[in-house]
C-alpha cells in the first residue's frame, strides 16, 4: 500500500520537473548582480547621511553666530533702566574743537562691566558713526546735517537762535524719544559752549525719568538750571520733589515747585509739602504758593488735622486759613462751634483773609465762652512767628 503510494508520487515528479534548470555560471551571475545593487544602495546611504551631517553642522554654526551677535548687541543697545550719568560733570567743560576725540569704542576694553553712560556713548557712535573712525567735530555735524540727524540739527537750530521754542524744535525727536534721549546724554559731556546748552535744553524738554541723575548734573549750569529744575519737577517722586524745592535758592521757582508739590493731590505729596510749611526757611514760600494751586486737595488737609502730631495739624490749619474760600471757612466754624479740634481751626481761621472768617473771629471777641480760645489761638501763632524768625 505504502510502496504504491511512493511510487505514484514519483511517476508524478517524473511528469512535472521544475521549470528553472539554471546552470551553475548562471547562478554565480545572479549572485554578482544582487552584490552589485547592495553596494549601490550602501553608497546611497552614506551619501544621504554625509549630507545630514553637513547640514546640521552648518545649522549649528549660524546659531551661534546669531548668539554672538546678539550679545554684542545687547551690549551695544542702550536698554538699561538704570540712570543715564556722565563720567564727568558737564560743566565747564572746554569746547569739544580743543579736547582729542576718543573713541568711544575704547570704553568696554577694560574687565569691568561697562556702565550706563559707557552703553550709551558706544550705541550712539556705532548709530551715528556706523563703525568709522571718529572725526572732528566740524566734519561730524557737517556729515550729519548731510546725513539728516535729527539731534544735530535740533541743536544747531538752538544755537542759531537761542530764543527759539524749545519744546517746538524737541518735537521731531519725540519720534524717537529713547534713541534721542542716548544720543543727547552721549553728547553733553562732549560738547562745550552753546552746543552744550542747547543738548541740555533738548534733553530737559524729553527725558525720562533714566535721565534724572544726568538732568541733576547739568542743573549746575546757570543757563539752563530752570528748564532743567522743572522737568525734574515733574520726573521726580514727591519726596525728591520736596528736598528739590527746598534745595533750591531762588524764591519764584521754590514756590513753583512747591505748588506742583501741592497740586499732585495725594496724601504723601500733601505730607511732604506740609513738612516744607513747618520748616522756617520754606514756609514763607510754601504758604506763597497756595494762590498758584487752582485746585488744593482740602479734604486730605482736614484730614491732617486730625492728625497726632501738634506740629503737623498746625501746618495743615495755616494751610487751610491761606486758602481763602468760603466752604473752608464755614467748614471751620463748625468745628469751632462743635468743640472740634477747635484750637486748630480758630488759628486756621485766624490765618484766613477771607470775609466769612473775619465776620467769625468778630463776633467770636466778644463772646465770653470762645474769647479764651481766639486769645489763646492768637498766643500760639506769635509763639511760631517769633520761633521761625
Amino acid at each position: 500500500m505504502h510502496d504504491d503510494r511512493l511510487k505514484a508520487l514519483i511517476e508524478q515528479a517524473d511528469a512535472n520537473p521544475p521549470a528553472c534548470h539554471a546552470t551553475p555560471l548562471e547562478l554565480a551571475g545572479q549572485v554578482r548582480v544582487l552584490y552589485r545593487r547592495r553596494r549601490r544602495h550602501r553608497a546611497s546611504l552614506l551619501a544621504a547621511a554625509a549630507i545630514l551631517v553637513a547640514v546640521g553642522l552648518a545649522f549649528w554654526l549660524q546659531i551661534d553666530r546669531g548668539a554672538s551677535q546678539l550679545q554684542l548687541a545687547d551690549v551695544a543697545t542702550p536698554s538699561s533702566p538704570q540712570s543715564l550719568q556722565l563720567a564727568k560733570p558737564p560743566v565747564g567743560l572746554p569746547p569739544a574743537e580743543k579736547r582729542p576725540s576718543r573713541d568711544p569704542s575704547e570704553v568696554t576694553s577694560s574687565p569691568r562691566p561697562p556702565n550706563a553712560y559707557e552703553r550709551l556713548a558706544l550705541a550712539a557712535y556705532q548709530r551715528t558713526r556706523g563703525g568709522r573712525q571718529p572725526r572732528s567735530p566740524s566734519k561730524s555735524r557737517k556729515a550729519a546735517g548731510r546725513q539728516g540727524d535729527p539731534v544735530d540739527f535740533a541743536i544747531e537750530q538752538l544755537v542759531i537762535q537761542p530764543d527759539r521754542c524749545t519744546r517746538e524744535t524737541a518735537q521731531p525727536l519725540l519720534a524717537n524719544r529713547e534713541w534721542s534721549e542716548a544720543v543727547l546724554a552721549a553728547r553733553i559731556g562732549r560738547l562745550g559752549g552753546p552746543r552744550q546748552v542747547a543738548a541740555i535744553r533738548l534733553l530737559a524738554e524729553i527725558a525720562t525719568p533714566r535721565s534724572l541723575a544726568l538732568l541733576r548734573e547739568c542743573s549746575a549750569l546757570s543757563e539752563v538750571h530752570v528748564e532743567v529744575v522743572r522737568r525734574m519737577a515733574r520726573l521726580d517722586d514727591s519726596p525728591s520733589l520736596g528736598r528739590l524745592a527746598q534745595e533750591e535758592q531762588h524764591s519764584s521757582l521754590r514756590q513753583e515747585l512747591l505748588s506742583m508739590l501741592l497740586a499732585r493731590g495725594d496724601p504723601g505729596s500733601v505730607q511732604v509739602f506740609l513738612d516744607r510749611v513747618e520748616d522756617p526757611h520754606t514756609s514763607a514760600d510754601a504758604l506763597e504758593c497756595l494762590a498758584l494751586v487752582p485746585d488744593p486737595p482740602v479734604e486730605i488737609l482736614f484730614q491732617c488735622l486730625h492728625g497726632p502730631l501738634v506740629v503737623r495739624r498746625m501746618a495743615a490749619a495755616r494751610v487751610l486759613g491761606r486758602l481763602d474760600q468760603p466752604v473752608v471757612s464755614r467748614q471751620l466754624i463748625a468745628m469751632v462751634v462743635r468743640g472740634m479740634y477747635r484750637q486748630e481751626a480758630m488759628i486756621a481761621l485766624l490765618s484766613s483773609s477771607e470775609t466769612t472768617a473775619r465776620q467769625f473771629l468778630a463776633a467770636v471777641a466778644r463772646d465770653p465762652t470762645l474769647s479764651a480760645v481766639l486769645w489763646n489761638a492768637k498766643r500760639q501763632i506769635q509763639s511760631l512767628s517769633s520761633w521761625r524768625s
